[in-house]
């Protein structure tokens, strides 16, 4: 392995901790250079725990410490400032999902990263699991055809506390959105990346159907998409038990996946060939559904262990499966379709206009500004000045 990269982390109080493991499980790779984070006792009790310089600035980290690496794992709406700031000092970086609250951040990040001549990646850890490996392998070698529908049902159950519990969870100013922006994101990167296939038209309904949010809790939409095929998908925080299920059907069979396990049926004979061959009242192809059995990737990293391992041989110019800025940016430019199609009440043509959803989103956060404002003068006992 060559030289070790001198990585530090960005953002402390989430996944950031997840990230320093990670960085730690690969000594052959990375060596942990520094931490940061904006609240000094996160910053003076992590520094302390792993015996690194911490930092309360992004800024002054890039100054004082030579690093190839920052891993950026702070509340998305501050990604792109973070990651513009490492072009800029020309580090690499591994920004946490999604990318960011717009897809116009997120392409001020790739071309920030392009121009620098750096690496951009985006945390998508569940791409590196087995059994998804295999249905995309499954997918793109055509053994179920061309796909012609997708589904997916990714629910989850969130209470009230949990959006109480910090003050940015659920509002357009913190997240950018709901469901959508914080549970769904992996969901969204796996519905669009197994299936392989390109957006076309979105139409989206967001709903906040059970908790005292600004922003969506429950959301569905209906996606055309560049081949004619035809998505749905359903997104919660309301639903217990959650749901984790993604169809697939092509012209030539189906795939499943659903509770960690997935199957696959293969046609005797293509559905558009019955179709118009077929002299039969009521018959269809046949099929048997076998369960598919997961192929060894041919590395033992799962997890963020495994974003770290393949951005670092992205880095040192070897054959890696990181996951560049433009791939991250897929499902984020899903989420936004979906927000702004059930904001404007039809469907909205991807790429979604970038001015558009930025003018959308900056009025969603001045109207819940003016709302909270409203709200705390009705407070009894609140003195009018």
């Amino acid at each position: 392995m060559a030289e070790r990269l001198r990585a530090a982390v960005v953002g402390l109080r989430g996944m950031g901790i997840g990230h320093i493991k990670a960085i730690l499980a690969l000594p052959e790779m990375y060596e942990l250079a520094a931490v940061c984070d904006i609240n000094p006792e996160t910053a003076r009790k992590v520094s302390e725990e792993y015996k690194v310089t911490g930092y309360l600035a992004l800024s002054e980290m890039l100054k004082h410490e030579k690093l190839d690496v920052v891993s950026i794992a702070t509340p998305h709406p501050f990604h792109r400032e973070c990651a513009v700031a490492c072009a800029k000092a020309g580090v690499h970086v591994l920004v946490e999902k999604p990318m960011a609250s717009a897809v116009s951040d997120a392409d001020d990040m790739i071309r920030a990263h392009k121009r620098a001549g750096t690496v951009l990646s985006v945390v998508f850890q569940q791409r590196y699991q087995p059994l998804q490996r295999t249905i995309r392998k499954l997918v793109r070698e055509g053994v179920i055809g061309e796909i012609t529908r997708v589904h997916m049902t990714a629910t989850y159950f969130r209470s009230d506390f949990y959006y109480k519990l910090v003050g940015w969870r659920g509002t357009w100013k913190g997240e950018g959105g709901g469901v959508l922006m914080n549970q769904a994101p992996h969901a969204l990167d796996q519905y669009l990346w197994q299936s392989g296939l390109e957006l076309d038209t979105v139409l989206g309904r967001c709903e906040t159907f059970m908790h005292p949010i600004e922003t969506e809790d429950r959301a569905s939409a209906i996606v055309t998409f560049a081949n004619g095929a035809l998505g749905t998908l359903v997104t919660s925080t309301t639903d217990a038990p959650g749901i984790y299920r993604i169809e697939m059907v092509g012209d030539k069979g189906a795939i499943v996946f659903e509770k960690g396990k997935a199957s696959i049926a293969v046609n005797n004979i293509p559905t558009r060939k019955f179709n118009s061959e077929s002299r039969g009242e009521w018959g269809s192809p046949k099929a048997e559904w076998k369960d598919i059995v997961p192929e060894d990737p041919g590395y033992p990293y799962r997890s963020h262990d495994a974003c770290f391992y393949h951005l670092g041989l992205q880095i040192h110019g070897k054959r890696s499966e990181y996951v560049p800025g433009e791939e991250g940016r897929k499902s984020l430019e899903l989420a936004d379709a979906i927000i702004l199609s059930s904001y404007r009440g039809g469907p909205v043509k991807c790429p979604v206009s970038r001015k558009g959803y930025d003018e959308f989103l900056a009025g969603r956060i001045r109207a819940a500004e003016r709302e909270r404002r409203r709200t705390e003068e009705r407070r009894p006992g609140k003195k009018r000045v």
